[in-house]
């Protein structure tokens, strides 16, 4: 049924477990939250997708959107905190010159 949201969400995150399909995963979780943009486990799907294909901006922003629907969503919560906590340890891991402090 094209018109279940469910539907579109059960097969990308079938299909983001395999990366020659991770594109239509993409395309099949965007399609669940067209139909429902008020799912966040949708949302958080695709973050996921995009957190394992090393974009964490963009998946940041899909974490955001589902944490600004359900601010209790723990899985989106951690994936959030897990992005963040990257992006401190590689500010105070490396000087402003790129070499490794001791």
């Amino acid at each position: 049924d094209p018109k279940k949201a469910s539907y579109f969400l059960l097969l990308g995150l079938c299909q983001m477990n395999l990366p020659a399909l991770r594109r239509r995963a993409a395309d099949n979780l965007q399609k669940a939250i067209d139909l429902e943009n008020w799912n966040v486990e949708a949302i958080t799907a695709l973050g996921i997708l995009f957190m394992t294909e090393k974009q964490p901006k963009r998946a940041e922003g899909f974490f955001r959107k589902a944490l600004s629907i359900n601010p209790d969503h723990g899985l989106a919560r951690k994936k959030l905190s897990e992005i963040s906590g990257d992006a401190a340890k590689k500010k105070t891991k490396f000087s402003l010159f790129g070499k490794s402090k001791k």
